[in-house]
């Protein structure tokens, strides 16, 4: 995990115990997501940033379990 200076923009959105992590230019409507529905969280992302967010490496705000299904995500593209 690197720095927060480092890595891509997070927005932490909170709204009914639900968790939502936006990475890049994420925004609500206009992303893909990865759900984690029994720790209510998910992690937000634009497909054509994936290659980009993972090169730049874990936020310290993202659960890892999530970011290492990205990682997987962008190794299959």
């Amino acid at each position: 995990m690197r720095s927060d200076s480092d890595t891509a923009a997070v927005q932490v959105h909170r709204d009914d115990g639900w968790q939502d992590y936006f990475v890049g230019s994420a925004r609500p409507g206009s992303c893909h997501s990865i759900v984690d529905v029994s720790k209510r969280v998910a992690l937000h992302y634009r497909l054509d940033e994936v290659s980009q967010l993972v090169s730049q490496g874990q936020p310290a705000a993202v659960p890892g379990h999530l970011w290492q299904k990205l990682v997987k995500r962008a190794q299959a593209r």
